[in-house]
């Protein structure tokens, strides 16, 4: 195991967990929700670490939200003290980063500096193309499951990947 990812979920009573996307939230309680989650990460990446694995974090975060949160301050203050710490990444997806590519570009040289990447998730996808990639700063690229899925015997997708 290389890595883990915490996303966040809620429970309704009658409908069972629901991710984030499928019910409004104020952007006040979406950035108190963004930093919990990203403390708890930092606190869990010890509990990891005192059980044997030294993972790497990814946490989903709303990209609005990763330019009002003093994430590099957070990090800074709360993160582990431990040299095998290898930082964390930050998950967008690939046609949510694409559209604010320069606001991303400011935000990513920032988070850097603390040792926090950012990802670009579900490649493939959406619209955004190859050669965008170039001007968009990430630490992974994460391509889309449909292309993965199977690609030991699918030849398309095999070439793909």
């Amino acid at each position: 195991m290389l890595g883990v990812e915490a996303t966040a979920r809620v429970r309704h009573p009658q409908h069972g967990v629901l991710p984030l996307t499928s019910f409004q939230i104020d952007e006040r309680s979406l950035g108190v929700l963004a930093q919990t989650a990203l403390l708890a990460a930092l606190d869990d990446w010890v509990a990891f670490e005192e059980a044997g694995f030294n993972l790497r974090l990814s946490i989903n975060l709303p990209l609005g939200i990763l330019a009002k949160l003093s994430i590099p301050r957070l990090v800074a203050q709360h993160r582990p003290q431990s040299k095998r710490w290898p930082g964390f990444v930050l998950e967008r997806t690939a046609d949510k980063v694409a559209h604010v590519a320069a606001d991303c570009k400011e935000i990513a040289a920032k988070l850097r500096v603390t040792g926090v990447g950012i990802a670009i998730d579900h490649f493939g996808a959406g619209y955004v193309s190859m050669a965008s990639l170039c001007d968009l700063p990430f630490a992974e690229l994460k391509i889309h499951h449909s292309f993965v899925t199977g690609c030991a015997a699918d030849a398309s997708n095999a070439v793909i990947c």
